[in-house]
């Protein structure tokens, strides 16, 4: 039982230590991307529509410090055809709406950045970026959760449903 303890006080130092170096750039909200900052209130749904041929970008904020972190939790919906539609109004074979780019293993993105702050503060929050990239104009959801690496309990979600059009002129 203390092994276990130990074992995840270490993965959880691993976690934010290794998670906290980053060497990209802060994302921008250009001609390439589109930019969406996420509340982080307690089971929230908000919808977003993006553009095909421009990146969607999530931004959410958190925390990497508490050992929370957020997470998709719906990947295998994304990238499964049969779950993924809701509504899809393309004639490509691929059901595929939106397509996740920036994920590691854990499902989430080592896209993090820290607020700017003073020289020695620790604790500083930030935010995520997770990026997707549009496959198909049509309607899809994305789950976000703020959990722990190993935690299985129900906590802080959002839900993103995600509209993509064929151009500007459709937003």
């Amino acid at each position: 039982m203390e092994i276990n303890f130990k074992l995840k006080i270490i993965y959880q130092l691993l976690f934010v230590i290794i998670s906290s170096i980053n060497c990209h750039e802060v994302p921008v909200d250009d001609i390439n991307n589109q930019i969406f900052a996420l509340p982080q209130d307690k089971h929230t749904r908000i919808s977003v529509t993006g553009v095909l041929n421009k990146n969607l970008i999530i931004k959410i904020r958190g925390n990497k410090t508490t050992g929370y972190g957020w997470f998709v939790d719906n990947v295998d919906q994304l990238l499964n055809p049969s779950n993924n539609t809701i509504n899809n109004t393309s004639n490509n074979n691929s059901n595929i709406i939106i397509k996740p780019m920036n994920l590691n293993d854990n499902f989430t993105t080592s896209d993090y950045f820290v607020d700017s702050h003073e020289r020695g503060m620790t604790g500083v929050g930030g935010y995520y970026y997770f990026k997707f990239k549009p496959m198909n104009e049509g309607e899809s959801k994305i789950v976000f959760t703020n959990k722990r690496p190993w935690d299985t309990s129900d906590q802080v979600k959002v839900e993103v449903d995600v509209k993509i059009v064929s151009s500007e002129t459709e937003l």
